[in-house]
């Protein structure tokens, strides 16, 4: 059997969710999920997730610096490892654009895949998680980018 819930890190900024005064976002515009892959998450193997990003209109999330993600059990006897989400290939040609002063954003309408690997010895069913996302995004209106961290709780179901 394999479950997976993830709490929204952020929901969508609305018009009531901005400061009157300043006219400024109260939360960011970038969210994110996590997204199961097809086959179960086993102890000890690397498993597929995907992560999908959710941005607001007149922002992006760049590609340099790649956006980072992290996976924190309650317990410190699981530890939880995850993959760098670019491939080396991919975050090359970024950089080379980038050094030519072309822009690289992330196409958020896509899924990105990365891989979790689980190892503990006092492993049930599910496992709580808490997920870390550490990106860059930019306002196309200011021209000004930021360094975010995201942050959810997600509900992973494993098999032994």
């Amino acid at each position: 059997m394999f479950a997976f819930f993830l709490l929204p890190a952020f929901s969508a900024a609305t018009p009531a969710q901005f400061n009157r005064e300043s006219e400024e976002l109260l939360v960011p515009p970038v969210s994110f999920k996590i997204i199961p892959g097809k086959d179960p998450v086993k102890i000890g193997k690397e498993s597929v997730l995907k992560i999908k990003f959710s941005v607001l209109s007149g922002y992006h999330i760049n590609v340099i610096p790649p956006y980072k993600i992290r996976a924190k059990a309650k317990d410190p006897n699981i530890k939880i490892t995850v993959s760098p989400v670019m491939n080396k290939n991919e975050l090359k040609a970024a950089e080379k654009l980038v050094a030519k002063g072309e822009s690289v954003y992330l196409d958020a309408t896509k899924e990105h895949a990365f891989t979790l690997t689980i190892n503990g010895t006092s492993l049930k069913e599910a496992l709580d998680i808490a997920w870390t996302v550490e990106l860059f995004y930019c306002s196309e209106k200011d021209g000004v980018c930021y360094r975010k961290e995201l942050k959810g709780l997600g509900k992973i179901a494993i098999c032994n």
